[in-house]
Order: C-alpha cells, then structure tokens, then sequence
C-alpha cells in the first residue's frame, strides 16, 4: 500500500508542475509572448546590472524566478523514481530532467505562453540533480 501512495503523490507532483509551468502566473499576458531567451543567464546579469536595490518587491521576484525552478525540480528525482523504477541512476534522472524541460519550453513557445528561456531548463536540471543528491541516494552519490 506505501508503494501506491508513492506512485500517487509523484503522479501529483507532476500535474502540479504541469499547472505551474503553463496556466499559473502571468502565462497569458502579452508582454510575455514570443521572447525567446538562448543566452544563459542573462537576465541575471541584466538584473543586476540595472537593478534598482531599494525596489524590495522586484528584488523578491527576481529571487523567486530564479531560485523557484530549482526548487521546482528537486522533488523531480523522487517522482521519476517513483513512476519510472528502470530509470533509478544520476545519469538517466538528468537526462530525463533535460528532457522534460526542453519539453516544457517547447511547448511553451509552441502554444505561446510565457517566456522560453535556456536558464529555465538549466535551473531545472540543477534542480533534479540536488533532488537526487537529497532524496534519491544521499549517502552513496560520488561527487
């Protein structure tokens, strides 16, 4: 009975990551429409560049952005493990991760919604390796 509950609470991590990336926030305003970003981390550098310190809400969003597909992902390695058994390495979560990720920016400039940006996919990835790291097999992952 655990082992169905696992398989449960992975397959609602991945609807509510679904819901998250395309119909949460601002997916349909059209300032966000068809940017494409292939550059890595520039926004990042742009932010910082041209930051205003004082404007705490900004500052705040920025963090979230950023850090939120981290912490977006880290449960993904748990997930994986759960619906896919085969799929049990570093190796194969990572790709996986990539995968998906691509995937979701994807369909994202397919359909239009939100910004494609090749630090979402970067950050995810990092996100499902810490996931790993932390949920998966902490003890015997060499570094």
């Amino acid at each position: 009975m655990f082992k169905n509950y696992k398989f449960h609470v992975a397959a609602y991590y991945s609807i509510t990551v679904l819901y998250i990336v395309f119909f949460m926030g601002k997916r349909f305003d059209t300032d966000y429409k068809s940017i494409v970003n292939c550059i890595p981390f520039q926004k990042v550098f742009v932010f910082f560049e041209y930051q205003n310190y004082n404007d705490l809400g900004k500052l705040a969003e920025f963090f979230a952005e950023l850090f939120g597909n981290i912490i977006l992902f880290v449960p993904f390695s748990f997930a994986i493990k759960q619906l896919f058994r085969m799929y049990y390495s570093l190796k194969k979560t990572v790709q996986i991760a990539l995968i998906v990720s691509v995937s979701i920016e994807c369909l994202q400039y397919l359909f239009n919604i939100g910004v494609v940006d090749i630090d979402d996919v970067i950050l995810n990835v990092v996100g499902s390796y810490i996931g790993y790291l932390l949920f998966i097999n902490p003890f015997k992952t060499r570094f």
